[in-house]
């Protein structure tokens, strides 16, 4: 299994490598670049997103088989592009676009022409300025399977996935694992070449908790379980050793205390403002 854990813009790099085998013979350097590409192609790749999972958290204890992923893989430095929260981020991630050019800018805001956003937003208008890998995927004849990615669910630029499910944040960690490996059951013509999967328990528990909260160490332990249950259903279908898989985070994440608040109305009138989730933002 080729492995690769980073964050960000990393990604584009590890679908570069998977790809290179399919890549014009004018786009090849020489015969032997030509077969190494062609003798190290996998056969699947599989894009994991761990919700606010900060690089902090490897190697505590809780994380055996990440942590085992970096030893055997290679590992990236954490570069959130601005702002640092889940729906800018993961889009960029999927697109290689900052969010001022893809055009997801926050997890809740509003355009002047759509109006406004949150993350049950399903308009395909917020995300048609980028193009996800699973579209590009898509448009090139091969089929792709989302077991969730922010986007995941919207029709982009008239395309779907292959196979995606509506997001559901009640579902376990083990459960998503379970039906991405389903999708690896279908008929060799119906199965997915490039896969998503997205777990948000840590980036929930480091909110609510803390950063170095044990809650938010349990999230972190279960995850790297689900993982562990992913590899060993590879493993299972013969599929391991021909896997890429890519695991990055979108933010980390920083401890607060009471001594360091900033009072917004010392600032700016509150009343110009609409305040929830992932920041403020202006209203006039």
């Amino acid at each position: 299994m080729s492995r690769f854990v980073a964050a960000s813009l990393a990604v584009a790099a590890a679908f570069a490598v998977a790809s290179c085998a399919g890549a014009p013979q004018s786009a090849r350097t020489s015969p032997v670049v030509e077969q190494t590409a062609q003798t190290t192609r996998p056969d699947l790749v599989i894009l994991v997103s761990i919700d606010g999972f900060s690089p902090d958290y490897l190697g505590k204890g809780q994380t055996p088989v990440l942590d085992g992923l970096v030893a055997g893989g290679a590992f990236g430095p954490m570069r959130p592009s601005f702002p640092s929260v889940t729906f800018p981020n993961h889009y960029t991630l999927v697109t290689g676009l900052h969010p001022d050019h893809h055009g997801v800018v926050g997890n809740r805001f509003t355009d002047a022409q759509l109006g406004a956003f949150t993350m049950a937003s399903k308009e395909s208008g917020f995300w048609d300025q980028g193009e996800p890998i699973w579209v590009t995927a898509e448009k090139a004849g091969v089929r792709t399977g989302t077991m969730f990615w922010p986007g995941s669910e919207v029709e982009i630029q008239g395309v779907r996935p292959s196979q995606w499910a509506p997001f559901d944040q009640g579902m376990p960690g083990d459960a998503r694992v379970d039906r991405l490996l389903s999708w690896l059951d279908l008929p060799v013509d119906q199965r997915p070449k490039l896969e998503t999967l997205y777990f948000d328990i840590v980036d929930t528990a480091g909110h609510r908790n803390g950063p170095d909260a044990p809650e938010t160490r349990a999230a972190a332990a279960s995850v790297d379980a689900s993982m562990g249950r992913l590899m060993e259903g590879l493993k299972a279908r013969g599929l391991y050793d021909r896997t890429m898989l890519v695991v990055v985070s979108d933010h980390g994440m920083a401890a607060t205390s009471p001594e360091r608040v900033v009072w917004i109305d010392d600032i700016i009138d509150p009343a110009a403002l609409k305040i929830g989730y992932g920041g403020a933002v202006l209203t006039a």
